[in-house]
Order: structure tokens, then C-alpha cells, then sequence
């Protein structure tokens, strides 16, 4: 290997142990909470040179966020692949909770750091920057996802109805992770199983109104 290629490997190196470190710094102390300084400290590393792999710490959490998002998008992709209907529908629910039990802590990411904090998640970042675009487009992916699964089983719904259907079910399934993953395996399991004849059933039999929304905001 030469030089230049051992180089590019220890800086890649080096950054994803930054990650790593800003990983848990966050999970610890919550977006707001969190400090470069405190990144730094974990991964043994001095503050200044943080600052050569990322310019703040909101650029460490959007890479982070992006990991996790791509992570989770691939998850459900390869679930639902040749899936139509309710059995899609089945295998989406199905994976977003194995998700989140596989990998609290790119969940907690994505659903729930900063909302705890009362904010959406996309909020702590510049509207006009590359990274709140890429962000925007990674969340509308996997709503998107729940979106096909939605039209999969209910052809008859127009389009605005399909979006808020998606919308509606991406957060109760959150809420089932929140509120019943810390109970352990068992519990969430039984939970889940139910949750995810409720939602489809919800879906199967949501009635085909005019919402009449058309701009709608979110985390």
C-alpha cells in the first residue's frame, strides 16, 4: 500500500471514530447537550482536530443521521422487494420494528433525539444547506417506502390521502418503539404483533374522503 492510500485509510480511520465517539456523546447528552469538546475527550482526540474532519457538531450529527437514514432505507427496501398487497404491508411493519431493535441507536437518531428536545428533526439545520437538503430527500425516501406499501394496498386512495396515510402510520410505528422497546423482547414483541394487525387494518379500511390538506409540516 502507499503512502497516499495509507493516509486516506487512517483519515477515514479516524473519522469514523469520531462518529463512533459522537455516537454515544449524544445518546448520553441529547443533541443540545452535546459539545465538541466532549466528542473530542471520548475518542482521545484534541478539540482542534475534530474541527479538521467536521466544521461543528451539527455536521457530525447529520452524518450520523444520514448513516442511519441509508440503513434504515435499505432495510425496508430489501423487505418489502416482491412484496404486493397486505403482505407488503406485513413485511414493512415487520422490518421497521426489527430495525429498531437491531439498531436502537440509529433509531433514536432519526426519531428521537431532538424531537425530545421539541423540535422535528431536520429543524436544527440550515434550510437553504446541502445537508438539510440531503436530509429532507433521505426522510422523503422512507416515507416514500411507506407510501408505495399504502398504494400497494389501497389502489383506491388519491394521492393526498396516500401521503397522510403514510405520514400517520411512519408515526405510530415510532410510538410503538418509544413507548414499548424499553419494556424488553417479550413485551415488545406482543405489542408489536398487535400493532401491526391494528395499523393494517386501519389501512385496509381507512375511508376515501378529500383531506383537503395540502402543505403539511413535521419531524
Amino acid at each position: 500500500m502507499g503512502i497516499s492510500a495509507r493516509r486516506r485509510r487512517e483519515k477515514e480511520c479516524r473519522r469514523q471514530n469520531i462518529l463512533t465517539a459522537a455516537r454515544t456523546v449524544f445518546r448520553q447528552q441529547g443533541f443540545s447537550g452535546t459539545t465538541i469538546r466532549q466528542i473530542a475527550a471520548l475518542c482521545e482526540l484534541a478539540p482542534g482536530t475534530i474541527y479538521l474532519y467536521f466544521p461543528d457538531k451539527t455536521h457530525i450529527f447529520a452524518a450520523l443521521l444520514l448513516e442511519s437514514y441509508d440503513l434504515l432505507i435499505s432495510k425496508l427496501n430489501a423487505a418489502v422487494a416482491g412484496s404486493p398487497g397486505r403482505q407488503r404491508g406485513v413485511m414493512m411493519v415487520r422490518a421497521f420494528f426489527d430495525f429498531a431493535l437491531a439498531y436502537p441507536e440509529n433509531f433514536n437518531l432519526v426519531f428521537f433525539m431532538v424531537q425530545s428536545e421539541r423540535r422535528g428533526v431536520l429543524d436544527v439545520f440550515d434550510h437553504g444547506s446541502d445537508i438539510y437538503q440531503r436530509l429532507r430527500a433521505c426522510k422523503a425516501a422512507g416515507l416514500e417506502l411507506i407510501a408505495e406499501t399504502v398504494r400497494s394496498m389501497r389502489p383506491d386512495l388519491n394521492e393526498e390521502q396516500v401521503i397522510i396515510t403514510a405520514e400517520t402510520a411512519w408515526s405510530m410505528l415510532a410510538g410503538v418503539v418509544y413507548y414499548f422497546a424499553k419494556d424488553g423482547p417479550a413485551v415488545f414483541q406482543v405489542i408489536a404483533a398487535q400493532a401491526e394487525q391494528m395499523l393494517l387494518a386501519c389501512i385496509e379500511h381507512v375511508p376515501v374522503i378529500d383531506i383537503g390538506l395540502t402543505e403539511k409540516t413535521g419531524g
